[in-house]
């Protein structure tokens, strides 16, 4: 009995010493770990789910990054084709969307000098883009240009109600609260609305499904579209287009159509065209959130055209090259204006008198192209040199 009880005893005793010693060990390994950095986590925040959402520049900024694509090459030969018995409504070659207020009449120039110098078929009408019967087997590409939406918005204000006397301050004066009425009477997402190949979704209150309606609709334009000209960086764009198309650069400039001061044939009349300004008033309407709300799919979309320019010329093109040909790009354009600025004739004349006949032999249409005959020869005459 006695030998069986100090057995116990002493299994006793080793028991609890292997517990001390585990306790022992725990205790050392958690006081070493407490003495080593503990790692951070940063939480990257999910900005769609958001009900800000639409108010912050840093939203729209990730959502247009997800958004943006590198531009594809579009050789000219495989587009550029004169075939002008098409189906009605199933348009083929180069299909402009002519956004208004958009450059739209420089770039509709730019079409019509495509279509004058290779024989191409194109479409330039103001018309939206699901007004079309899109076929998808028809040999098309499509382009559109897209504007900061407060500057095409001001724009067209000013062209509609101010250029033609239509304001309440006076022909050249109008009130801040004038402009201002005017530009909430501005469709909302004018740009997605032209763009789009189907009708928006209207009146979706839920914050979150309007986001993801959004995405999706610029989603569909960025894959519907094989370019997007960013209006405030027209010399860029048009020089990135030359890239993809392998147009020569003599084929994408024209004379400019409207300048702030010049004149516009409006029936039988020309009519002075005023330049549109910012008041501090204006400006604060364009960063309150009723406006940045009305229009964030417009802002969403000019910010998805600029980062998909930047991306093809950093990713495709190479961007010292490219800055190196902008340059140049930029200095011919200036020789065609100093050289042909004489010698353009708009349908109206500098001093505001019609002048049909002489515009008709130095334009495309309208005044769509105008001084074309003189950038021909400059054109050719680079060719022989």
């Amino acid at each position: 009995m006695t030998l069986r009880l100090l057995s116990r005893r002493l299994s006793v005793c080793v028991a609890v010493s292997l517990l001390c010693l585990s306790l022992q060990l725990l205790l050392f390994l958690n006081q070493q770990s407490s003495d080593l950095p503990i790692p951070v986590v940063v939480a990257v925040p999910e900005f769609e789910s958001r009900p800000d959402c639409f108010l912050q520049d840093a939203c729209l900024d990730h959502l247009a990054t997800k958004l943006s694509r590198v531009w594809s090459v579009h050789n000219l030969d495989a587009w550029c084709r004169n075939d002008r018995n098409t189906q009605k409504g199933s348009p083929m070659g180069l299909v402009l969307i002519k956004v208004p207020k958009s450059a739209s009449s420089t770039l509709a120039g730019v079409v019509l000098r495509i279509q004058n110098r290779h024989n191409c078929t194109v479409h330039w009408q103001h018309k939206l883009a699901r007004e079309y019967s899109w076929d998808d087997d028809a040999s098309a590409i499509r382009v559109a240009p897209i504007r900061e939406p407060s500057s095409r918005a001001m724009s067209s204000v000013y062209f509609h109600y101010v250029s033609f006397h239509k304001n309440t301050g006076g022909p050249r004066n109008p009130k801040d609260s004038f402009i201002i009425q005017k530009l909430r009477e501005t469709k909302p997402d004018f740009l997605l609305d032209y763009t789009a190949d189907k009708e928006l979704v209207v009146n979706v209150t839920n914050e979150n499904d309007r986001i993801s309606e959004l995405y999706e609709t610029i989603r569909r334009i960025t894959t519907f579209y094989h370019f997007l000209f960013v209006v405030d960086r027209l010399d860029e764009s048009l020089l990135v287009w030359s890239w993809l198309t392998k147009l020569p650069w003599t084929d994408l400039i024209t004379m400019p159509s409207k300048r702030n001061g010049s004149w516009y044939l409006s029936g039988n009349r020309c009519v002075s065209l005023a330049g549109a300004f910012l008041t501090p008033a204006i400006t604060s309407f364009f960063e309150s959130a009723e406006w940045k709300q009305t229009h964030v799919g417009d802002r969403l979309l000019y910010e998805v055209a600029n980062k998909s320019l930047d991306r093809t010329i950093d990713e495709l093109i190479g961007r010292p090259s490219f800055e190196r040909d902008l340059a140049q790009f930029r200095d011919l354009r200036q020789q065609i204006e100093n050289a042909c600025q004489n010698e353009t004739n708009f349908p109206c004349s500098q001093d505001g008198s019609p002048q049909l006949e002489l515009a008709k032999a130095n334009c495309y249409v309208r005044d769509f192209g105008c001084g074309y005959p003189c950038i021909d020869r400059f054109a050719n005459e680079m060719e022989h040199r």
